[in-house]
């Protein structure tokens, strides 16, 4: 049991880094009841790292001027 809390624990460590490393301030944390589960984080931020520079690409090409 203990094996599977400290798992747990590096895990929740890790997607937190990572979910701040995105510019992600603060993250809700509960029980699967009430709150973000674990596997939702980590989830969360890997498609964000995989998909949010090319959306942030579009987003500033759909912002440029066009031209007359």
């Amino acid at each position: 049991m203990e094996d599977t809390q400290l798992a747990f624990e590096e895990r929740k460590e890790m997607a937190l880094r990572a979910a701040r490393a995105q510019g992600i301030r603060d993250v809700v944390q509960g029980t699967l009841n009430d709150g973000v589960s674990l596997e939702t984080l980590e989830l969360a931020t890997r498609l964000t790292a995989e998909h949010a520079p090319d959306l942030y690409k579009e987003l500033e090409e759909r912002r440029k001027p066009r031209s007359a």
